[in-house]
């Protein structure tokens, strides 16, 4: 998308979006957010949005995200307001955590997302798919419709939970997907109003928001406590086990336990609903 001769540039020399209004840019963010981000890449390998409240810059060229990402990442931190309403959510996991933290946690869970380790993850996914299509099967047999959308979030749960939770959580589909729904309709409105009322306030987007995340601790600590249960001294190496050998029963880590299996939970479960969350927070 960034074309050669810009990426160059850098600091206030990087080519601007052609309006410096926050009402106009979230707009345009929450119309479409994958052609507002094309528009403004085209701009160049470093181009910026500028207002008196904020500036950003986005940058394409490969070899600038390479020095924030990598060569200078110490250099950089995640964007603070989308990281404070993301955090009500996610709390210290992975994605929000900085530094040493941010360290510490990825070493723990990296080794599950191996190259080897996907491809061992296949015939689990291919289970799940074929229980999938029987389901289907069974529908068209008796004439039935079903909803596609949370056909597809019920086969991604169960893919999560065969390969990284270790669990079968597919009788929590449907819990799980009305809280997910409760969640990202929360973080949504959040992240691209500028105005937004606080939270104390009890509007009924904040009372379903409070219900999905009391709903949502539940669940991921009895998984937690069932994992805990039934696979200490197993050997089993998903991803929920390797946190659970990491943090042993540090009562302070299973805080951010429940913290990072929610990041996985709704990032592999819903993740059409996290294209206007992606705020760099990764």
């Amino acid at each position: 998308m960034a074309s050669a001769p810009t990426h160059r540039v850098s600091g206030d020399l990087a080519p601007a979006l052609p309006f410096s209004s926050i009402f106009r840019f979230q707009k345009q963010a929450r119309d479409d957010i994958l052609g507002f981000i094309t528009k403004w890449a085209e701009l160049g390998g470093i181009a910026r949005f500028e207002s008196r409240v904020f500036l950003a810059y986005l940058v394409t060229a490969p070899e600038g995200v390479q020095r924030i990402l990598q060569d200078n990442n110490k250099n950089y931190r995640k964007e603070v307001r989308s990281a404070r309403v993301l955090r009500i959510v996610m709390g210290d996991g992975l994605p929000l955590s900085e530094g040493d933290k941010w360290q510490a946690q990825r070493k723990v869970v990296q080794p599950a997302f191996h190259r080897q380790r996907l491809a061992g993850m296949a015939a689990s996914m291919v289970d799940a798919i074929d229980s999938m299509l029987h389901r289907w099967e069974m529908f068209a047999a008796l004439g039935n419709a079903f909803e596609l959308s949370s056909e597809a979030s019920r086969l991604a749960l169960d893919i999560v939970g065969r390969t990284l939770l270790g669990d079968d959580v597919r009788e929590e589909a449907e819990t799980l997907e009305r809280v997910l729904v409760d969640i990202f309709t929360y973080l949504n409105y959040a992240l691209n109003h500028f105005l937004v009322v606080p939270r104390f306030i009890p509007t009924a987007r904040h009372r379903a928001l409070s219900r999905a995340l009391r709903e949502l601790d539940l669940l991921l600590y009895r998984v937690i406590d069932r994992s805990r249960a039934t696979n200490c001294g197993n050997g089993t190496s998903d991803l929920l086990a390797m946190l659970l050998e990491a943090y042993g029963d540090d009562a302070a880590k299973r805080v951010e336990l429940r913290d990072n299996l929610g990041v996985m939970l709704g990032a592999g479960t819903e993740p059409q609903r996290w294209h206007s969350v992606g705020h760099g927070i990764f």
